[in-house]
């Protein structure tokens, strides 16, 4: 994507621009943290809790952000961009304007998008499949564990035309939270790597848990496949609306993905079960993993 394209997307909700014009030159990374803003960069300037971001539009200049996307900015803050030539554009929702502008983008875009979510392993389960798939395609992975309402759409306006695959890590934070940001992402593929009790504070259960997990599985399209855990109580975390092409991996019980049943002889070693006869690829091992990252081979 280029600055220019990303402004045609957000025009919509633009409310006053500063500086130049803007140029066909590729869109920098943004950032929602102006900490983190390198030269060249961008400043995502978000209302927080506790404070906002655009007051923290001059540390973001300061350091070298070219662009700016406030929904408020000041007198100095206007003077400042000025005079480093820095963009600045003032939205009347500035994440919304974010998130529609990566949903059009990802749909613009011929690629398939693998979503993962899970209690725990997303960020691990997300390298491991990125590394495998990046063997035969082009692939764009989100960074990090950015796997919001902000990270993922800032994530999907790195898209480029030489992408074939995006991996994206969705978290979630309450019910409902993963359905949105499949709405943005629109996957075909979906990982769900456990159902585990880290939002029970919030959702009160496994069972809604594994609900809001499910959001994934259940948007995926006919033609999509599901991966998901056979550890779990019930593996099918949300099986009951999925009638798609499923797979299975565990480590305790035999599963479609073992690898129970399936250790050959060599401490360390896991095997990957055969893919069916013409599939072309031949089983394959997982040397010297440990629990947690076994877990992740199995899943890629």
């Amino acid at each position: 994507m280029k600055v220019s394209e990303l402004y045609d997307l957000v025009s919509s909700h633009l409310v006053e621009a500063v500086g130049p014009e803007p140029d066909h030159l590729p869109l920098p990374p943004i950032r929602p943290d102006s900490r983190q803003v390198r030269p060249g960069e961008g400043f995502l300037a978000l209302r927080g809790g506790r404070v906002h971001g655009a007051e923290f539009i001059a540390d973001a200049l300061t350091r070298g952000a070219r662009l700016i996307l406030t929904d408020r900015i000041s007198a100095a803050d206007r003077d400042l961009a000025r005079k480093v030539g820095a963009q600045i554009w003032v939205l009347d929702d500035p994440l919304t304007a974010v998130q529609d502008a990566a949903r059009t983008w990802r749909g613009r875009l011929g690629v398939t998008v693998v979503g993962i979510t899970g209690s725990v392993g997303k960020t691990t389960t997300k390298e491991a499949v990125a590394a495998v798939l990046a063997e035969r395609y082009r692939v764009l992975k989100s960074p990090g564990n950015l796997n919001t309402e902000v990270g993922l759409p800032l994530t999907l306006l790195s898209l480029g035309p030489e992408h074939q695959v995006a991996v994206l890590e969705m978290g979630m934070y309450q019910a409902g939270d993963i359905a949105f940001l499949c709405g943005i992402a629109r996957p075909q593929l979906g990982v769900v790597t456990a159902v585990g009790p880290s939002h029970l504070e919030r959702l009160g259960s496994l069972e809604a848990i594994a609900n809001a997990k499910a959001e994934l599985v259940e948007y995926l399209p006919e033609s999509g496949v599901a991966v998901l855990n056979g550890d779990d109580p019930d593996p099918g975390a949300g099986r009951k609306i999925w009638l798609g092409p499923a797979g299975r991996c565990g480590r305790h019980r035999r599963t479609d993905g073992g690898p129970a049943g399936n250790r050959p002889p060599g401490a360390g070693r896991w095997r990957v079960p055969a893919a069916p006869a013409g599939a072309g690829r031949p089983p394959g091992t997982l040397r010297r993993l440990g629990r947690r990252r076994r877990g992740a081979g199995l899943r890629a």
